[in-house]
């Protein structure tokens, strides 16, 4: 995948459908096949673009973002983060106006040997569980881990219900 910032051309009439805080991201899914995706104000569907704010060493959630699935009166939580087949436990604090992870967003960095300057797409899959993607500052291009399918705790215990109700053995 490749995450590109638009940044505009004088030359083009793209600035009527892009504007400075808009990003594309190209997915490979064919031997001729791209799949686009336009994050408009760095919001896609479900998922978010971000960078770590270097004084504070936090990441703050895109505003379109956090007011559409959690609102103002969000209070913060603990928020769990899968990169490739590894998971972090962060703090996610809230304020009237941004959310942000913070506490535990540092070891992540540590632990992966990430550089500051990267930007990462999140993507929910559960109410506080997001899967994250890496892509280099210089390259945009994405850094890859080993993949896993996440499963947000809240569907685990929904498939933990639905298969104890279930008296019809699998073949």
């Amino acid at each position: 995948m490749i995450l590109l910032n638009y940044c505009g051309d004088n030359n083009c009439h793209m600035e009527l459908w892009f504007g400075k805080n808009d990003y594309l991201l190209f997915k490979d899914t064919g031997p001729s096949t791209l799949d686009l995706s336009v994050f408009k104000e760095c919001v896609f569907e479900n998922s978010f673009i971000a960078k770590i704010i270097a004084d504070d060493g936090m990441i703050f959630m895109a505003n379109k973002f956090w007011r559409e699935f959690y609102g103002k009166t969000f209070k913060g939580g603990s928020a769990t983060l899968y990169v490739g087949d590894r998971f972090w436990n962060v703090k996610m604090d809230g304020w009237s106006d941004r959310i942000a992870f913070t506490d535990g967003w540092s070891k992540l960095i540590e632990d992966l040997s990430l550089d500051t300057r990267c930007n990462f797409v999140f993507t929910m899959v559960g109410y506080k569980t997001f899967e994250l993607f890496v892509f280099n500052h210089e390259t945009s291009s994405e850094i890859y881990f080993k993949k896993v399918k996440v499963i947000a705790s809240e569907q685990k215990e929904k498939l933990k219900t639905e298969e104890s109700d279930c008296n019809t053995p699998i073949a």
